[in-house]
């Protein structure tokens, strides 16, 4: 099975793509990314 996490902030994410089962899992990339300059949460 294949899991995507979120994390969302104020001022980046993050995400991890994790691989595997609950007793062997495999961390398949992680990353976090501001969000750019001027950027407002509130536009929508």
């Amino acid at each position: 099975m294949t899991v995507l996490g979120l994390r969302c902030g104020s001022k980046e994410f993050s995400y991890s793509i994790v691989r595997g089962t609950m007793t062997t899992p495999e961390l398949v990339e992680s990353q976090t990314i501001k969000y750019p300059t001027g950027f407002n949460d509130s536009q929508g």
